[in-house]
């Protein structure tokens, strides 16, 4: 075999071997799981404003708005995703209040801090005629929190736990604010939602 022969053979010998190589890393590419950047839905409070079919006898207001279908009200074994966290408020526990006619009350007992300017987790949501009961823990500073659809109003000092409790007798979104932080009009605020 000549010299060319020789380069030409071996030319062809790396050019198979590149080709087995792309093909290699190809097969590779596809049976690697593939990574979804979709964001993560929010199970609780769906985006869309389409107003429930129960009637009801009220209605809306700055203070009171209504509840979205579908809205699902956390319970203690929930797990929610990273992204929601300073958002929807778990219980940490719901026991058993007594019954009435549609379905059991329940105690539903929720944390909630001010700190960093926000209070974190921002929403609760229970279900009608649940009892409420809201540990308020002041972290960074001295806050006040307001329930204006409930009239409730509770302070806690810097590194003091409050103590709200209260019976979901209003369905609704209510906000929730710092009276002494601005008001409803800064970052210190949230909402509780009763699902009915």
């Amino acid at each position: 075999m000549n010299n060319k022969k020789k380069i030409l053979f071996a030319l062809g010998i790396i050019v198979v071997i590149l080709l087995i190589i792309v093909i290699i890393l190809e097969l590779k590419k596809d049976a690697a799981p593939q990574v979804s950047q979709a964001p993560i839905v929010n199970n609780y409070i769906p985006d869309g404003k389409t107003a429930s079919s129960a009637p009801r006898d009220w209605e809306e207001t700055v203070a009171r708005k209504e509840v979205p279908v579908g809205v699902k009200v956390p319970e203690p074994s929930d797990i929610i995703p990273d992204n929601l966290k300073n958002e929807i408020a778990v219980p940490s526990a719901a026991v058993s209040a007594g019954s009435s006619e549609t379905k059991t009350a329940q105690i539903r007992i929720f944390k909630i801090e001010g700190k960093d300017g926000k209070f974190i987790p921002s929403k609760i949501i229970a279900n009608y005629n649940d009892i409420v009961n809201i540990q308020f823990a002041a972290i960074d500073r001295d806050y006040d929190i307001v329930f204006a659809g409930y009239n409730i109003k509770q302070s806690a000092k810097q590194g003091q736990t409050s103590f709200i409790e209260f019976q979901a007798l209003l369905d609704g979104r209510f906000p929730y604010y710092c009276v002494s932080c601005g008001g409803s009009e800064t970052n210190y605020q949230g909402e509780i939602i009763i699902v009915k």
